[in-house]
């Protein structure tokens, strides 16, 4: 994907948001009252008690260190992800309708974030871009020949002090930040294994040489759900990117073919 798509991709989202700012404010100031009528600690006593202290001490730490970011009328600028999805996670007040577009709404602002970072507009803020530099684009998908090797998936941040990029591998910004994924064998349906992120990326390496290069590896016995290992693989491995026109969302998943076919798919964050 070249500048000038990217730059019809955010220009069309902005609008977008443009469209929708009103509607936004309106289906806001439904929470807002409450909101501003309760202090940090009443809010996490009555909608926080699922989350541990860790959780509760991070919400309590931002919105006192930070309280300009609650602006309504600027949603670049606010905390309302975690307004919204944490504080109220059930949505108080809401018609499934205004649920819907609040969904909606974010996904638009993510959008419109990712393009700006990738463009340069912005600084990196978990999408990876400062991992690749000018002279590779964000949405290139990359590809691994291997044969007869055994593979691993994960985060490089995982393999050692230089993230093993000195190693013949891929990798790539996951787009959506830290995340969790399922590999499926795509001809059977068998789960294969899980994989994570700790710094926003994937990538594929050959385990010899990261065992080679890095003897104290110990993540598959020690921290299985971070790699998948893909056992005696011929083919390609390719980390895909790009942007479904139809759900107006990048999209970045691992996809092997040869010996076994297989596919990775994000289930959490």
């Amino acid at each position: 994907m070249d500048k000038k798509e990217m730059k019809e991709i955010l220009f069309d989202a902005l609008a977008e948001k443009e469209k929708n700012m009103e509607e936004y404010k309106k289906v806001m100031m439904k929470i807002l009252p409450e909101y501003m009528e309760t202090t940090p600690e009443e809010r996490l006593n009555k909608h926080f008690e699922k989350f541990d202290d860790d959780t509760k001490s991070f919400i309590m730490q931002f919105e006192q260190e930070q309280p300009e970011y609650i602006d309504f009328n600027n949603p670049d600028k606010s905390i309302m992800t975690i307004i919204y999805d944490f504080i109220y996670g059930d949505k108080p007040n809401l018609t499934k309708k205004e649920k819907k577009f609040l969904k909606n709404f974010d996904n638009i602002l993510s959008l419109i974030q990712t393009c700006q970072y990738a463009l340069g507009i912005k600084e990196d803020s978990g999408v990876g871009i400062t991992h690749f530099g000018l002279d590779k684009t964000l949405f290139d998908s990359d590809t691994l020949h291997v044969e007869n090797e055994d593979i691993i998936i994960t985060d490089p941040c995982y393999i050692g002090h230089n993230r093993g990029y000195d190693l013949d591998h891929i990798h790539h910004s996951t787009i959506y930040g830290d995340w969790g994924c399922n590999v499926v064998n795509e001809d059977t349906g068998e789960m294969l294994g899980t994989f994570c992120a700790d710094a926003g990326e994937v990538g594929i390496f050959k385990l010899e040489e990261v065992k080679k290069k890095y003897p104290k590896y110990n993540y598959i016995e020690s921290y299985p759900h971070t790699v998948t290992v893909i056992k005696n693989f011929t083919g390609d491995v390719t980390i895909k990117v790009g942007f479904d026109k139809k759900h107006k969302d990048f999209y970045c998943y691992v996809e092997g073919k040869g010996s076994i076919n297989f596919k990775s798919y994000q289930n959490r964050f």
